[in-house]
Order: structure tokens, then sequence, then C-alpha cells
């Protein structure tokens, strides 16, 4: 694929996520509060989703925020979600558990300590699905932010059945109900145990939370 074709399809992949994104219904249930407060007093938090969820996860980001900055992959379809994102205050940052992950982690810090929030699709990008990898709560052990654990599904979706993840996207005018956990945070010390007692407990509480929007939707994601 040439860097011309990734441009072109990562544009139209950015008109047809506006389109959609203008066209979710946020349903009441879930309380964002906490994001919202914590965002306001400018302070930087971490925001934990399953990677299938990904297309749901910036609409409830507060407006007033700096702005969120994920990791993705390295692959040929990596470069096309980051120019699709990169219209909506999202920062790619290349790399993946497998590939340059070290040093993307170091980036997604250097993120955060610049100013900006994080947002991990904690089980991407090659799965196991609902496995969260351990870079999250090194993120967060290392920058002293919370985790914010998030999870959404949509009333009418498409479901990308064949992928590892099962990737929802939201149809055009569909209700998307979210679940959110109370705020994480990782010990500046942790050791090795506790780092993962800490990634332990976010895949449980996300994959809580998962039941509690889909329950909510009225169907499985």
């Amino acid at each position: 694929m040439t860097l011309d074709r990734a441009a072109v399809l990562g544009f139209l992949g950015s008109l047809a996520y506006g389109f959609v994104r203008r066209s979710m219904r946020m349903r009441r249930g879930a309380d964002f509060d906490p994001i919202r407060e914590q965002v306001a007093r400018g302070e930087r938090a971490i925001f934990a989703f399953f990677h299938g969820q990904l297309a749901m996860m910036e609409r409830p980001y507060p407006e007033g925020g700096p702005g969120l900055s994920i990791q993705v992959s390295r692959s040929r379809d990596g470069e096309i979600v980051s120019r699709a994102l990169a219209p909506y205050r999202i920062r790619a940052v290349r790399g993946s558990s497998s590939r340059g992950g070290v040093a993307s982690l170091r980036a997604l810090v250097e993120e955060l300590e610049g100013g900006r929030d994080l947002g991990f699709a904690c089980d991407g990008p090659r799965g196991p699905r609902h496995v969260v990898k351990p870079g999250v709560v090194h993120a967060a052990m290392l920058c002293g932010a919370p985790i914010f654990p998030l999870a959404a599904c949509p009333r009418w979706r498409f479901v990308f059945a064949r992928s590892w993840d099962r990737f929802t996207i939201p149809l055009p005018g569909s209700a998307v109900y979210y679940a959110v956990g109370a705020p994480l945070r990782v010990p500046r010390d942790a050791g090795d145990e506790a780092l993962e007692s800490a990634r332990a407990r976010l895949e449980g509480e996300l994959r809580r939370l998962s039941t509690v929007a889909e329950q909510r939707a009225g169907h499985g994601c």
C-alpha cells in the first residue's frame, strides 16, 4: 500500500467516523462526572477499554479536554487509522505490545507528561480478546495518573464478526450505552506482583462493565 492510498483511505475513514460520531446518541446511565472533574482540574487521566469498542470511546471525552493520545499499530492499517482519527483531537502513537512496544509506551508517557490524556485499547492490537496487556498499568505507574475503565455497546451496530476483537461500529442514529468504573491508581513503587494484580483487576472490571453496557443495550456485543 502506498502512502497516497493510505491518505485517501484515511480521509474517507475520517469522513465516515465523523458522520457516525455526530449521529451517535449517548444514553444516560453512566456517570461521567468523575472523568469531567478530573479533566476540568487540568489533571491527566488514562482511559482504558477493549479494542472492539474503540469506535465509541472518543465520544464521551470532555470537550474542554486537551485531547487523547492512543497507541496505534505500526502496520499499514495503523497508518490509515492514524489519519482517520487526527481531525478529532486524537493523536496516534505508533507501536504495539508486539512491535515497538517499549518505545511506544515511552512515547505515550511523554504525551501524558506533555499535557494530553491517554486512551488504551487494552487487549490490542492482536488479542486475545478481552485480555488486558500490561502496558496500561505500567503507564499509570510511571505517570501517577488514574485509569478510568470504560465500556460501550450500541443498540444498532455493525460487527466485524470475523475480526479477532469483534470490532463494533454503531450505525447512524444509534443509541450507545456506556458503563464507567471507579478510577484505578497504580503506586509509583509497584513491583511485578502489584502490577499484575492491577492488570487483573482492570481486566475483571472491563469485563464487568462490558456486561453492564450490553444489558443496557439489550443484547451482547
